[in-house]
């Protein structure tokens, strides 16, 4: 019986097609892969590429091909609804970008629409994502590899899974806080205790807003120095979090800790509990803790830095220029005057409703402003422009020249309508526009 169910299920015309098309699939994408080498390998041959471009093109394809499967993530992204894209990017990159300094005057809703802006991007080894003294268009947050980051002083340090990469970021931090002039001296000692299912541990120290991690422990020496520079005055306490490293997306996290430490003291050490998530010992960290000035070797000339990818590294890329425009739009929506709430190519609308409470007196010089214009040309496709108060109507032509007017809209009329309150006319106004569009 068990023999005829058996036969019965392998021999089923459904199953045979499936595993059919599973092999026929598997068969076309590897020939396509070996016909994409061989092409390469002519090519690169007959037009004299250096031995070495071959060798890195050609380690390439070999991570394409076994590592990604030839999975295309901007593809698959693009095939996503909105609403699901936007959430996938936003599962990486919010809390990135919300700790950062950068963004400290932006809404929560804002940094989301910075989020919708970010797409997938691939850093080979050996690429520089930023780079001293030259120009960075672009920032990153790091969503898996290895990055190595290398400040003006020479000094190097890993950065952890999240990090918000490029000099866009540092020079906001740099705008706030200044150049560090302490240096909080990290001693790794020993770890024990930690499960072998863990392998390949490694340890983030996270500092205020600031995050560096230890190298990748792949034996039982753990000794390391890492060094945090800050331009604090004093450390109270410090997050300590002890991950797994793993190849593929996520990294398994085995513990965490809070280390407080003692001001009066000049050296502190620690035996560091690291505990998982029920709270249980996950293993002990011997630490040895000193905050001191920084020496003259130390001291920084820029808060830029250069960002080198260790590996193939998956990052999800915004570009300067964008970020800016973001910026712009929303520093006009907090603008006084409501005419100036416009964003060139924007569709014409105003950013926010007009503010109730607004000065009559700007207002005012916002109409006057309007009515010192050359009227010499006007649109015979456009009604009669005009700007009215209490009834007393002046005609006027845009305030924008032809080439600055936002696309499918044209200003077609204002009306600021004074509040009186007995006798008081400053005591509120309010303003109308009308838009006509083609």
């Amino acid at each position: 019986m068990v023999v005829m169910i058996g036969g019965a299920v392998v021999c089923d015309a459904g199953i045979t097609a499936i595993l059919t098309s599973i092999i026929h699939n598997r068969d076309q994408q590897s020939g396509e892969n070996s016909r994409r080498i061989q092409c390469t390998n002519k090519y690169m041959s007959t037009c004299g590429v250096s031995e070495d471009t071959q060798i890195r093109l050609l380690d390439y394809y070999r991570y394409d091909d076994t590592e990604l499967g030839n999975i295309n993530e901007n593809e698959i992204l693009a095939d996503l609804p909105s609403a699901l894209r936007e959430e996938v990017i936003r599962h990486f990159c919010y809390d990135a970008l919300r700790r950062s300094e950068l963004v400290n005057d932006f809404s929560d809703g804002a940094v989301g629409s910075l989020v919708k802006m970010m797409e997938p991007y691939l850093a080979i080894p050996n690429e520089n994502l930023s780079v001293i003294n030259e120009d960075c268009d672009n920032m990153f947050v790091l969503k898996r590899g290895q990055v190595k980051c290398i400040d003006s002083s020479g000094y190097e340090n890993f950065l952890p899974l999240g990090t918000l990469i490029g000099h866009i970021a540092t020079s906001s931090t740099h705008a706030l806080v200044g150049f560090p002039s302490k240096v909080l001296e990290i001693n790794v000692l020993n770890g024990q205790g930690f499960r072998t299912k863990y392998i390949n541990p490694y340890i983030i120290f996270t500092l205020g807003s600031t995050s560096v991690r230890s190298s990748v422990k792949k034996n039982n020496n753990w000794r390391e120095q890492i060094l945090i520079k800050t331009a604090s005055k004093e450390v109270k306490k410090i997050f300590v979090t002890v991950r797994s490293w793993k190849n593929g997306q996520q990294h398994d996290t085995i513990g965490s800790s809070e280390v407080q430490m003692n001001m009066d003291s000049t050296e502190n050490s620690f035996k560091v509990v690291i505990r998982d998530t029920t709270g249980k010992s996950a293993g002990i960290i011997s630490l040895s803790l000193i905050f001191r000035n920084m020496r003259r070797h130390e001291v920084l000339d820029t808060h830029e830095r250069t960002a080198v990818a260790l590996e193939y590294c998956h990052l999800y890329c915004l570009s300067r220029c964008k970020f800016e425009e973001l910026k712009r739009y929303f520093e006009l929506s907090n603008s006084d005057s409501n005419l100036n709430r416009l964003l060139y190519h924007s569709t014409g609308q105003p950013l926010h409703k007009a503010d109730v409470n607004a000065n009559f007196n700007d207002l005012c010089e916002e109409k006057h402003r309007a009515c010192n214009i050359d009227h010499s040309k006007t649109d015979n496709n456009q009604s009669s422009n005009f700007i009215a108060e209490g009834g007393n109507h002046f005609p006027i032509t845009p305030m924008l020249k032809d080439d600055e007017i936002p696309r499918r809209s044209r200003l077609h009329s204002l009306k600021i309508v004074p509040k009186y309150d007995d006798g008081d006319p400053e005591a509120g106004v309010r303003m109308t526009r009308n838009y006509s569009y083609y």
